[in-house]
């Protein structure tokens, strides 16, 4: 299958990722259409002079396309009340995150499986974040020496404010949808990472790592994916075989949101699947 707009061409593309792309297009298509009618429809009214059946013609020809554009509305309305995903695309495809780099300076991700060498990172000591906040407690969230390392001169676990005040934004989305989740790496980190975010610099403490608590089944990757953007995080899920990656793709997950971290022998990355969030 040939890639659409919002949708990238490849191994595991399914109906689910061709469907908001496929009513977009469509939607979009007969709007454009309805818009036209009503400029020729008040071009032949603006025209008619006496013509009684000239001006009657125009003012039928502006009232059916009207008539479509309520049709088009309500057609969005009911999709979307049906199920979300089927008019959610997005046009751009989301960047991968550029802060991860391999050793020769490149965007580490690849499509999504992930290949070759990770730059070195300092694994500390972490400067301390003057501009930083500690999460709220309505965040799900784990405590110094889990969830990040003991800070220089003591206190607790902190992130960019900006990143926390999308993060509680996320958290009550969660709430809501009832996937229960947690944020497990704040600043400062436990272990070294080769994020940008998490490594002292203009960048640092401006992401975190996050798992789902509940079965981390497709249906609540992709809630957690649409409540971190909806929250203004960049959302990236990284799986532990490409096997997984390709199951998560095949059940709608967007191959540009999910990853297999793989080490130069093929063996993965990572200990367990989780989310990196990025704030900005």
């Amino acid at each position: 299958m040939v890639g659409l707009p919002g949708i990238p061409a490849g191994q595991g593309t399914t109906f689910m990722q061709y469907a908001p792309a496929f009513f977009t297009v469509l939607i979009a298509t007969a709007g454009i259409l309805a818009v036209v009618m009503i400029v020729v429809g008040g071009i032949r009214l603006v025209v008619s002079g006496a013509s009684e059946s000239e001006r009657s013609k125009g003012k039928e020809q502006i009232g059916n396309a009207i008539a479509g554009l309520v049709l088009i509305a309500l057609s969005w309305l009911i999709l979307n009340v049906i199920n979300p995903n089927l008019v959610n695309v997005q046009f751009s495809v989301p960047a991968s995150p550029a802060v991860i780099i391999n050793g020769s300076g490149s965007s580490f991700f690849s499509g999504g499986s992930v290949s070759g060498s990770r730059s070195t990172a300092t694994g500390g000591p972490y400067q301390t974040c003057t501009s930083c906040v500690s999460l709220s407690s309505s965040i799900p969230q784990k405590g110094v020496g889990a969830g990040c390392s003991v800070p220089v001169g003591g206190g607790g676990c902190v992130v960019d404010a900006t990143t926390a005040q999308k993060l509680e934004n996320m958290a009550a989305t969660m709430q809501a949808r009832g996937v229960a989740w947690e944020v497990t790496e704040m600043w400062p980190p436990t272990r070294a990472h080769q994020a940008a975010c998490q490594n002292n610099g203009p960048q640092m403490a401006t992401c975190v790592d996050a798992a789902i608590r509940s079965t981390p089944s497709a249906t609540n990757v992709q809630t957690t994916i649409d409540a971190a953007r909806q929250a203004g995080l960049r959302p990236h899920y990284e799986v532990s075989s490409e096997a997984r990656r390709q199951d998560l793709i095949r059940a709608g997950i967007s191959p540009q949101d999910v990853s297999f971290p793989k080490k130069a022998d093929g063996t993965a990355w990572i200990t367990g699947e989780h989310f990196s969030l990025y704030g900005s």
